[in-house]
């Protein structure tokens, strides 16, 4: 496992390891949450402008249709 700079300057002042690993493990799990937070908002948007786009098209495409 590598271990950032940020990481390492983090768990370096940590006396034992199991310190060291609960910091890391809470910043990765923090990392994960973000993570899957951006990922669902980013989904949330692209259903939006999918729905957006399909409402145009029902429009456009019942305009040709009269």
């Amino acid at each position: 496992m590598v271990v950032s700079s940020g990481e390492f300057k983090r768990i370096s002042m940590c006396d034992i390891t199991n310190e060291a690993w609960d910091i890391l493990e809470v910043t990765h799990n923090g990392i994960k949450m973000v993570k899957t937070f951006k990922l669902q908002m980013l989904t949330s948007r692209f259903k939006e402008i999918r729905n957006a786009r399909r409402k145009i098209f029902k429009k456009k495409n019942y305009k040709l249709q009269i």
